[in-house]
């Protein structure tokens, strides 16, 4: 007898309905009952975590705690100890609420509180937020005569989601500010206080309204709280593995991790697989295992870390993938705080190859004033960063990043390369640019390849010409030219005419920098080469010298080899890059540079 799969709560954040209807659910509770019971009778708490990473279900379950119902949670890790569900008032406060002006804001927390009072059977005289506030505390508490518990869900939403309007966000800022301080007179009568949030604006006050708010966003013991760790992924998953492993297979879907990314279905059905030998093999082979299947996984959704040790996977992103079976953007796509990273790369330097970031100060990256955009706080407030190390100095805790995974990584690089041609071309026609650089590539015009090359390099933002230095956990932006940079940035213009671009790809003989699948039957292996000569006079020579050297890489290294199976058409491409962008493509004999002045 087939065994029924439980739902996907995609769509789901109450936790009666999880558990009622049979819905997935990573078990969290033992985790709230270490809260619940919090040692020294701390009883407020603070929790940063990413968008659209289960912290509403997380305040709903907490909430259905406090209501009591002990059959609710049966089975779960909190019936195994010795809490008694007592029941107590709950008030859960979502302050994701109209914003776009101060008085719209005003207006709408009143309105949510007038909703909540309603709720009780009370009614509200009040008409302002923290006069409000006073009265349904007041009056539940009198109604109930118990401590209320108190959920507030998204705090900082008003300032967020503003955050392109630095007037307007310092405004509801001040809004919130106030709102919060009001329920300072209350602790007396509070049983359990959270908070969740994304960003943590200095928590605009709402500490000191709850006199000591302990943050957990950085505590390892609770760094799982939200998200599937690859356990839970593994205990909740791993009877639809088979299912979508077949799916994947069926429309060809072809490893992230395995050459075979390189290969379109098409090209693999067409295959005399009979007939090629164990490198080719390796070259078209797809998810074969479920072992593939969840190393394909981990490697697209995995990799969000609060200590540097445990890595959880977006909760979004795992459910969408597991209903829609295909790997998707799906968390990146539904992301609100998309808008604060387009702010921070239009007008913050930033390292934006993000590799590994050096040390920041804990202080320095948890705390973030209104209008002040500091890149490293941000991007891993928002979820585009996670730790990558933890490491102690002189009592200072230091922390270094990185990118979670290859869904961020190439959202990065989708908005980098976005950002340059919107300089390119006053109107914008990235399609014809493209369409010329794959012209070029196909008639192997060396001139033409490389007047791209240069335009690109010289639309680069001038925000993005900086290096995010970080000295003395201080910021400071410097010239930051070499290589690697240069390799980023080819990278970035290679990948708008195929996503499927790969940067140094381990082979049977080497690493080449670049591959570029073009079609079916052509691909192109590129080298690059760098020196970091200004010389004008000098660049023309030296140029052609790199390129050349790069040419006799791809050649000694055999690189081409690698890939005349599937494709009978390899494209070898050294290119040459002196200063701060000087630059030669050679196809062959042909060699023609452009000099960024």
């Amino acid at each position: 007898m087939t065994k029924i799969l439980k739902k996907l709560p995609i769509e789901v954040s109450d936790f009666k309905s999880v558990i009622e209807k049979n819905f997935v659910y990573a078990d969290k509770t033992d985790l709230l009952y270490n809260l619940i019971t919090y040692r020294d009778n701390v009883k407020s708490f603070f929790l940063s975590r990413p968008r659209r990473f289960g912290k509403s279900l997380l305040l709903d379950t907490l909430s259905e705690i406090f209501n009591g119902d002990r059959n609710l949670f049966k089975g779960l890790k909190i019936d195994d100890t010795d809490y008694d569900f007592q029941k107590y008032p709950v008030l859960i406060f979502n302050m994701n609420v109209s914003s776009d002006s101060p008085e719209t804001l005003k207006l709408a927390i009143v309105d949510s509180l007038r909703l909540m009072l309603k709720k009780e059977n009370l009614k509200l005289e009040s008409t302002t937020p923290t006069a409000a506030l006073q009265e349904l505390l007041e009056g539940v508490y009198h109604k109930y005569k118990k401590n209320i518990v108190v959920l507030i869900d998204e705090y900082d939403d008003a300032v967020s989601s503003n955050i392109d309007n630095e007037i307007l966000a310092k405004e509801n800022s001040k809004i919130l500010r106030t709102f919060y301080s009001g329920f300072k007179t209350y602790n007396r009568i509070m049983r359990f206080a959270f908070v969740t949030g994304v960003t943590r604006y200095a928590m605009m006050g709402i500490s000191a309204g709850f006199n000591y708010l302990t943050d957990i966003t950085l505590k390892p013991e609770y760094s799982t709280i939200c998200g599937f760790t690859p356990e839970e992924l593994d205990l909740n998953f791993s009877e639809r593995y088979p299912l979508v492993l077949n799916t994947l297979n069926e429309k060809g879907y072809l490893s992230t991790k395995l050459w075979s990314s390189y290969i379109s279905p098409k090209l693999v059905q067409s295959q005399d697989k009979a007939n090629i030998d164990d490198q080719a093999v390796r070259i078209w082979s797809d998810l074969k295992t479920v072992e593939d299947l969840k190393t394909e996984i981990l490697n697209w959704y995995d990799g969000y870390s609060w200590d540097g040790k445990n890595y959880v996977l977006n909760p979004v992103a795992v459910m969408k993938f597991f209903h829609e079976a295909a790997f998707e953007h799906y968390w990146e796509k539904t992301n609100p705080s998309t808008n604060i990273i387009t702010k921070l790369l239009k007008t913050t330097p930033f390292e934006f190859t993000m590799d590994k970031l050096q040390s920041v100060l804990q202080r320095d990256i948890l705390d973030t004033e209104v209008g002040e955009l500091k890149p490293v706080p941000l991007f891993f407030q928002t979820g585009y960063l996670t730790v990558n190390n933890v490491t102690c100095n002189d009592g200072e805790y230091l922390y270094s990043f990185k990118v979670p995974n290859l869904e961020l990584k190439k959202h990065f690089y989708s908005m980098l390369n976005n950002a340059i041609f919107k300089r390119l071309t006053e109107d914008n026609d990235k399609i014809q640019i493209m369409s010329e650089l794959k012209k070029a590539l196909f008639s192997k015009d060396g001139e033409t390849l490389t007047g791209i090359m240069s335009a690109y390099f010289a639309g680069m933002p001038p925000v993005l010409q900086s290096r995010l230095i970080i000295d003395d956990c201080s910021l400071e932006a410097k010239p930051n030219y070499n290589e690697h940079f240069f390799h980023q940035l080819l990278w970035s213009l290679f990948w708008s005419i195929n996503p499927k671009t790969r940067a140094e790809e381990p082979g049977a003989t080497g690493t080449p920098d670049l591959i570029v699948p073009l079609n079916d039957t052509s691909i192109a292996v590129i080298e690059i080469k760098y020196d970091k000569t200004t010389n004008t006079e000098e660049a023309n020579t030296i140029l052609n010298k790199l390129a050349i050297k790069a040419l006799d890489a791809i050649k000694k290294k055999k690189y081409g080899e690698n890939y005349k199976l599937p494709w009978n058409n390899v494209i070898s491409i050294g290119v040459g890059v002196c200063g701060r962008g000087d630059v030669l493509a050679l196809f062959g004999d042909t060699a023609v540079n452009i000099n960024n002045k």
